[in-house]
This record gives structure tokens, C-alpha cells and sequence, in this order.
């Protein structure tokens, strides 16, 4: 599992446990990517929201055009919570996953955890690429 630099590796998880090689904000798709090339069938990337729109949205589009099984973890909050809290417009981020909502799963921070653990048992199992968005916003959405 590769994460980016950010809340999601560095406080989400034990990152001796779970995430086996952190990264720059946005490098884990690719980073996951790689690792799934180099034989590392269940590959997982785990990213904040801000941290996919500033470079991840690049190792998506690889993964897509390579129709590659990786699994990307996006926490979605709505702030770039590690770079000082800034407002992410909701309409920015639905834009960039804008066409491949046949991949994406939600899970709502609120959902019972056994749904939870079931939809991301279903996500690891496949055999596609797969968006697993995290939905962490208490208050509906930060859209400007």
C-alpha cells in the first residue's frame, strides 16, 4: 500500500502496518501503480482529496489508460488539512472524477462498519481499478 505525504499516511494509519512506502502529496496512484508492475497484485494508493487534485489525478489517468486493478483511497474533507486548512470547492473535485463513476464507491464516515468493511472487501476482491472515496465532511460539502 502507497500513500501520500499528508493526514491520510501519516495519522489515519499505523504506517508500519499499513502503508508500506509514503510519498509526495498526489505520487501514491502512480507509486501503487508501479508497485502492481512490478508484481504487487493487490496494490492500494491512499490519498486526500487535495493531495489527488494537486498530482494524483496523473497516476489515475495512467491506471485507467492501463486498465490496471489498483485500488485508490481518497479522503474527502474538503481542506487541504496539511498545507494549512485551504477550502476545496466540491465542484472542483467532482469534475475530476467527472467520467468514471462506474469505478467509484462512497462510503460515508457515518455508514455502520460493517458496510464499510464490506464495501472495501468487495473493492479489494475486484479485478478493476477502483476510486473508494471516503466521504469525511460532517456538514455536507465545502463548495464556494
Amino acid at each position: 500500500m502507497s500513500g501520500d505525504a499528508g493526514t491520510s499516511s501519516l495519522f489515519a494509519f499505523h504506517s508500519n502496518q499499513y502503508i508500506d512506502a509514503c510519498t509526495y502529496m498526489g505520487g501514491s496512484p502512480g507509486m501503487a501503480l508501479g508497485a502492481y508492475l512490478a508484481g504487487a497484485k493487490k496494490s492500494w494508493s491512499v490519498t486526500g482529496d487535495f493531495s489527488f487534485l494537486a498530482a494524483g489525478i496523473l497516476g489515475l489517468n495512467e491506471i485507467i489508460s492501463r486498465n490496471a486493478p489498483i485500488k485508490l483511497l481518497i479522503f474527502k474533507n474538503g481542506v487541504a488539512a496539511a498545507t494549512g486548512g485551504q477550502l476545496i470547492p466540491e465542484n472542483v473535485f467532482s469534475n475530476f472524477i467527472k467520467g468514471h463513476e462506474q469505478l467509484i464507491t462512497v462510503i460515508n464516515s457515518k455508514e455502520n462498519k460493517e458496510i464499510i468493511l464490506n464495501k472495501l472487501a468487495r473493492i479489494h476482491e475486484s479485478n478493476q481499478p477502483d476510486i473508494c472515496i471516503c466521504d469525511l465532511n460532517e456538514s455536507g460539502n465545502h463548495e464556494q
